[in-house]
């Protein structure tokens, strides 16, 4: 498996190699671009031993190489992002293999902001179940050693408060002070570096997607750009202004470059906070089940939907084995449980591997029994892993205050589970 998994970094250390090579003689000093670049090499050389490390088999060779791939794809997109337009949200949808456990269910929409300007959003909802808007910050990097590497929850809006028009088109300003006119505000903090749209559907084949756009209101203000040292300690957006030249200095590359490898590094670490969480709530072991609030410090680490509860579960099976998943769902706009692969990604191109409240049966009482594995038991709410026996399930719950029971987790043999072999 190391020597399948050395192939990763082989590109990068090719084309770190050419701008070394293109240096006009060894006294030069060394661009500070191409430090940058050895920096990302490190990280990228630390993920691909993390995945040779963690990996049991092939598939999950496989499956880490694509995650460290998509990671770094992530990590440039929103680089580039900032840099083209930051008035400009980023559509993550279903299409594309996000990682960090994405909802086949939602779109995501992402863009940074400035804390000094003034933005409007506006569009229309379609047949959105449902929609969150979070304003995020960073923990500032002289606390992440007490605080632990996260996002700080800064402001809050969803569509139970939203105030619409007839054919569901909404405008929503995002300012520090609220325009008088302003039928729909959500508040822009000193601290605030990005937001986050997360849009819920049940059946996308018969739901439109909502129409959304961001537009920066105010004119940028010259201001101190962005040190190489706050992008690669603080995970700082950069701003769009700073790279808005036609050509880039060296040292702009260079910030550009640590961006890059800062996003790449939280998407690593974001597996880190999910174990935190699980750790905080004192779940240790596999196939046991965690009920995790937006009450907890911890559970703020991975950039949380206020009103979201979520259910954590670390299953490891054995050959012929399956997951056996039973509890209450509260009262909810939208609730659903979903299996991610040994990395937080979704296996299967995100065509299997979920079941919602549309798609789960319940029983009489109103509970749910969902079995989860790599083979088709013959019975109903079935959740495909895809070949996988080892991986994460998440469950969400659009519930608010109303905290979903700890669903009972057991493990059996999927042949007792088929109609006809009991």
């Amino acid at each position: 498996m190391r020597s399948i998994s050395l192939t990763v970094c082989a590109i990068a250390s090719t084309t770190c190699a050419i701008l070394l090579a293109c240096q006009p003689g060894a006294s030069q000093p060394r661009p500070e671009s191409v430090q940058a670049w050895s920096e990302l090499e490190e990280l990228l050389a630390d993920m691909r031993e993390a995945v040779v490390d963690e990996a049991e088999n092939p598939l999950e060779v496989t499956d880490g190489v694509e995650y460290l791939l998509v990671g770094l794809r992530s990590a440039i997109d929103s680089s580039l992002n900032a840099r083209e337009r930051s008035e400009t949200l980023h559509h993550f949808t279903t299409r594309e293999p996000l990682v960090g456990c994405p909802n086949p269910d939602q779109d995501y929409w992402t863009a940074p902001l400035d804390p000094e300007g003034s933005y409007r959003i506006h569009g229309n909802l379609g047949d959105t179940v449902y929609l969150s808007i979070v304003l995020y910050g960073y923990v500032p990097p002289e606390e992440q050693k007490t605080r632990g590497w996260g996002s700080t929850l800064e402001s809050f809006l969803d569509s139970t408060e939203l105030s619409t028009g007839p054919d569901g088109s909404l405008e929503i300003f995002v300012t520090r002070t609220r325009p008088e006119h302003a039928a729909n505000w959500l508040p822009l903090t000193a601290q605030t570096r990005e937001i986050m749209i997360r849009e819920f559907h049940r059946d996308r084949s018969r739901e439109a997607t909502a129409q959304l756009a961001i537009e920066r209101l105010d004119t940028p203000t010259e201001r101190t750009r962005t040190s190489a040292k706050q992008i690669a300690a603080g995970k700082q957006m950069l701003r769009a202004a700073e790279l808005a030249d036609t050509r880039l200095s060296d040292e702009q590359v260079a910030t550009w470059v640590r961006q890059v490898r800062s996003s790449a590094e939280a998407v690593f670490e974001f597996r880190k906070a999910v174990r935190m969480v699980n750790l905080a709530y004192g779940v240790l072991g596999s196939n046991e089940a965690v009920v995790v609030t937006m009450e907890h410090a911890a559970a703020r680490q991975a950039q949380p939907n206020p009103l979201v509860n979520y259910v954590n579960v670390s299953m490891e099976l054995e050959e012929g084995e399956s997951l056996v998943i039973e509890g209450r769902p509260p009262e909810s706009r939208y609730w659903m449980l979903q299996f991610c692969d040994r990395w937080m990604s979704a296996p299967g191109g995100r065509r299997t591997g979920w079941l919602n409240d549309a798609s789960v049966d319940l029983d009489p009482e109103g509970r749910y029994r969902i079995v989860v594995g790599p083979e088709d038991p013959g019975v109903g709410n079935w959740i495909d892993t895809t070949g996988h026996r080892r991986g994460a399930l998440l469950g969400r719950f659009v519930s608010g205050k109303d905290v979903p029971e700890t669903p009972s987790v057991r493990v059996v043999r999927t042949s007792e589970l088929r109609p006809g072999e009991r």
